[in-house]
C-alpha cells in the first residue's frame, strides 16, 4: 500500500517518543465502515492485473485439513456446481495476489459460510455471491462486505444442527436438503433428489460434538452426555437408531429443563431420519 520498509517498526518491546497519532477505527462489524476502508481495498485490488479464466467460481473447503475433520457434506454439493457452470478452485492452494486477481475478473462466487465470502473485499461491487449456510449462526463481518460492495447475494441454508455451537467450532453438517434441491432446480434446472446420508452424518456429529466443544464437554451435564456418545459412538457397536432410543430413557433422572431438551432433541432426530 505504499509505505517503505524503512518506515515500518515492530514494536516488541516498550519504547518511548515524542507523540502518537492513533487512527481512528475506519470500521466497526454489524454498525459502520468509512469510505477510507473500502478505498484501502480498492486500491490494493488496483495494483493487480485480473484474473478473467472464471467467470463463476466456487471456492470450496473440501481439501483443508481442518473441513476434513470438523465439517460433513460439501462433496455433494460440488457436483451440482459444476452442472451449473462453475469451476471448482480451492482458495488455500493461491497466494493473496492471485486471488485478488481472481475476484477481479470474477462474475459470480460461491462457498461456505465462514471467512471465505471476505475475498470479495478485493472484488468489484454488484458481483454476484451464493452462499451455503453450515449453521444457524450469522456472520456480521459478511453482512458488512456485503453491503459495503453492494453484493448480490443468496444465502442457502443447508445446515442440519442437533446442538448450539460457534461458527468457528463445529461440527457442521452441510446436506442436500430441500433448499439445496429446490435452489439448484430453481436456478439451473437441475433436478436432484434430498441426500440419502443424513443418517450416517448424524452418527458422525455425535460422536464428535463435544470435541469441538469443550466448554460444554466439561460442563457438569455436559461430561455426562459426552461419557455416553464417547463410549458406543467410539466403539462403533451401535446404530444410531439405537442410541436415539436409549436416550429416550437415559435421561428420565435429569433435572426437568435437561429432560425437556432431550425429549425434544430425540423427537427431532426420530421425524428426521423416520425412526
Amino acid at each position: 500500500i505504499g509505505v517503505e520498509q524503512n518506515r515500518l517498526l515492530a514494536v516488541i518491546k516498550p519504547i518511548r517518543c515524542k507523540s502518537v497519532v492513533i487512527p481512528e477505527r475506519s470500521e466497526y462489524p454489524g454498525k459502520y465502515w468509512t469510505r477510507e476502508y473500502k478505498e484501502t481495498f480498492d486500491y490494493i485490488r488496483d495494483q493487480v492485473p485480473a484474473d478473467s479464466r472464471y467467470e463463476k467460481i466456487y471456492f470450496s473447503r473440501q481439501r483443508l485439513m481442518i473441513s476434513y475433520v470438523k465439517e460433513r457434506g460439501e462433496n455433494e454439493i460440488v457436483p451440482l456446481l459444476k452442472k451449473a457452470g462453475y469451476t471448482i478452485l480451492y482458495p488455500e492452494q493461491y497466494t493473496i495476489r492471485e486471488k485478488i486477481a481472481l475476484m477481479k475478473g470474477c462474475k459470480e462466487l460461491a462457498t461456505i459460510c465462514g471467512t471465505t465470502p471476505f475475498q470479495l473485499l478485493f472484488g468489484f461491487d454488484n458481483t454476484k455471491l451464493t452462499v451455503f449456510n453450515k449453521t444457524y449462526e450469522s456472520n456480521i463481518f459478511e453482512f458488512m462486505i456485503n453491503d459495503m460492495r453492494k453484493l448480490d447475494v443468496t444465502y442457502i441454508d443447508a445446515f442440519y444442527s442437533l446442538f448450539p455451537t460457534n461458527i468457528g467450532h463445529g461440527p457442521f453438517i452441510i446436506w442436500k436438503n430441500e433448499n439445496v434441491v429446490r435452489y439448484f432446480k430453481d436456478n439451473y434446472g437441475i433436478e436432484t433428489p434430498p441426500s440419502k446420508y443424513l443418517h450416517s452424518y448424524i452418527s458422525w456429529y455425535l460422536k464428535h460434538y463435544f470435541d469441538f466443544n469443550p466448554e460444554l464437554r466439561d460442563n457438569v451435564n455436559g461430561k455426562e452426555l459426552y461419557d455416553y456418545f464417547r463410549k458406543p459412538f467410539g466403539q462403533y457397536r451401535f446404530s444410531l437408531s439405537r442410541i436415539v432410543n436409549d436416550l429416550e430413557y437415559k435421561f428420565v433422572s435429569a433435572p426437568y429443563s435437561v429432560r425437556m431438551e432431550w425429549i425434544l432433541l430425540v423427537s427431532k432426530i426420530k421425524r428426521k431420519l423416520n425412526l
